[in-house]
């Protein structure tokens, strides 16, 4: 029942709680989050291009990713406390120099139990890789994109372990299999240490610097934002940035602050300098603002539109809490009217 409620508290309706009450298409196994993994994946292309993918994660904000040909890295990403990085053949260059959630770790399982309960994901099996148990569950697109219906053409299978890691994964597309991801290993409890996530080899000092820049947001800068959030109590402020990045013809500027659930959790909330398209699923708010929820693979999205030129981004695990963040906005009190007395001349 604690899914039946998350799903009529995130997307409403008479509809989807009657349906959510009949029996589902299939259960997720209960979910134990990990602080920290390793997990070791052969990586096919379209049935023919064969790569390693390496990863390393630690929550909320630390993740290495390593593409590799044989043992040779070729490209990757890797977020650390000074930024998010990516590496190429010039080696590993800074792109975003603030603290971000940590990439390369899609966490599907409290969006897959939503997405069980409105016909966008079913369990249709089980699997034993690298000796453990996991479950099969089919939803309609792939890793970064909103779940949707799968279809005998269009569809993404992933086998979920019971620390949330997807151990498999296998994308169909248009009838033609695109990708597939296999652990040959997992390791939920690594040893981390200081150099895990230091981009090696070292950067150039060019390479060390990012066109966008990123300042610290002041207490007396978060207070001035509109609308405001008093977030739920169950989260923590983690700390807030200011970016600015140049695009063709204007500044993109974005305010983002950091909010910590428990010990590993992550939400983040995106001030954006312009409006965006609202795609997902219309829902309403508290306070009569509408937003736009996509259940994800990766995270669970919430767009909520300002006005024509502002829109603020929802980001977390948790559908429920990304609602209840959505639902803490309110708007700045209105200055009272002044109560002096009008100023007289005398001549």
């Amino acid at each position: 029942m604690v899914i039946v409620a998350a799903v009529a508290a995130v997307l409403g309706g008479v509809r989807l709680v009657r349906n959510a009450l009949q029996p589902g298409p299939g259960v997720l196994p209960p979910i134990t989050p990990v602080h920290a993994y390793h997990v070791v994946y052969d990586e096919t292309f379209q049935g023919n291009v064969v790569r390693v993918e390496d990863d390393t994660v630690e929550r909320p904000y630390h993740a290495l990713s390593l593409t590799k040909d044989g043992t040779k890295p070729i490209s990757g990403d890797l977020t650390n406390d000074d930024g998010f990085w990516v590496f190429n053949d010039r080696g590993w260059g800074l792109i975003n120099p603030a603290p971000q959630r940590a990439s390369d770790d899609p966490q599907p399982a409290l969006g897959l139990a939503a997405g069980l309960h409105i016909g966008e994901a079913r369990v249709i099996g089980h699997d034993t890789i690298v000796g453990r148990m996991c479950t099969v569950v089919r939803t309609g697109g792939p890793v970064g994109s909103a779940l949707t219906k799968a279809t005998s053409s269009n569809h993404v299978d992933i086998c979920l372990d019971s620390s949330g890691v997807m151990l498999s994964y296998r994308w169909t597309l248009n009838g033609k299999l695109a990708q597939t991801k296999r652990a040959s290993m997992f390791d939920p409890n690594p040893t981390i240490t200081s150099a895990t996530f230091v981009p090696t080899p070292a950067p150039a000092a060019d390479r060390r610097v990012s066109v966008v820049k990123a300042t610290g947001l002041s207490d007396a800068s978060r207070a001035k934002l509109d609308p405001q959030l008093d977030p739920p109590a169950s989260l923590r402020f983690d700390g807030g940035w200011v970016r600015v990045e140049a695009l063709s013809s204007s500044l993109q500027v974005t305010t983002t602050l950091l909010y910590r659930s428990g010990s590993d959790g992550l939400v983040t909330v995106d001030y954006n300098s312009s409006g965006q398209t609202p795609t997902g699923t219309k829902i309403s708010l508290r306070g009569g603002r509408t937003a736009y929820l996509q259940l994800g693979l990766d995270l669970t999205r919430l767009l909520v539109p300002i006005n024509p030129n502002s829109s603020i981004t929802i980001e977390g695990v948790d559908p429920a809490e990304v609602r209840a963040v959505a639902d803490a906005l309110r708007d700045h009190a209105p200055s009272p009217p002044s109560t002096a007395a009008p100023s007289t001349t005398t001549g």
